[in-house]
């Protein structure tokens, strides 16, 4: 059946239904995952969260919440290296799903997975190997662990590896380290007047190199 927006929508089953939700959740599920997604578009978020971590003894706020879309979940849980709780796995987190970071006076870290506003709440971990892989986990661990993940996580690197051109925190990365027209026109100048001045220089030595040639000088006795 072709499906065409002006006439009738055409009757699906429920079992077409539930194939149809099973291969969109792996095929989500694979495109963000660790070996896919890495931590392309994780890795900042990841990065501010820790940063929020780092200052929680000195700020004041004790509740920050992210609003955004299951790609956001996967691809935070991908640059920590890890996946959807067993049961949860190869599917797309419902609307309402979340995923809660809690740090304690220790500064250990805990994560769960909420679905649907909580109706059931999953331990997570929090990296893929060393302690942080089998429950809670302490800040600096944590750190340690996703060290790699935290270093390249700035605006610069990440516009670099995912070759981007166009946001505009891309744009702006590009304008700081851009040369201005004023700059750029006394660089060029001044590349021009230094290959000219070569270029003179060897004639000079070529043409002084001949005349020396042509006039040889006796040799003086002494």
């Amino acid at each position: 059946y072709q499906y065409n927006p002006n006439g009738e929508v055409p009757e699906i089953s429920q079992d077409r239904l539930d194939d149809m939700s099973l291969l969109a959740g792996r095929i989500e599920s694979t495109k963000f995952s660790p070996d896919v997604a890495q931590d392309l578009a994780g890795g900042p978020l990841l990065a501010e969260i820790v940063e929020r971590f780092q200052n929680s003894d000195n700020s004041k706020i004790k509740l920050v919440e992210y609003s955004a879309h299951y790609p956001t979940l996967l691809s935070l849980l991908a640059a920590m290296g890890v996946e959807l709780p067993d049961g949860e796995s190869e599917t797309i987190p419902p609307f309402g799903s979340a995923i809660v970071f809690t740090i304690d006076d220790h500064q250990t870290i805990e994560a769960e997975y909420w679905t649907t506003g909580g109706e059931k709440k999953l331990p997570l971990s929090l990296a893929d190997e060393g302690s942080c892989n089998t429950g809670p986990c302490e800040l600096d661990e944590f750190r340690r662990v996703h060290e790699t993940v935290l270093q390249r996580a700035g605006a610069e690197t990440w516009c670099r590896r995912c070759n981007n051109r166009e946001l505009n925190v891309c744009l702006a990365t590009r304008q700081q380290y851009a040369v201005s027209p004023v700059a750029a026109g006394f660089l060029g100048a001044l590349v021009a007047t230094l290959l000219l001045s070569i270029a003179f220089w060897c004639l000079y030595s070529r043409q002084k190199r001949a005349t020396a040639m042509s006039n040889p000088q006796k040799d003086v006795e002494w």
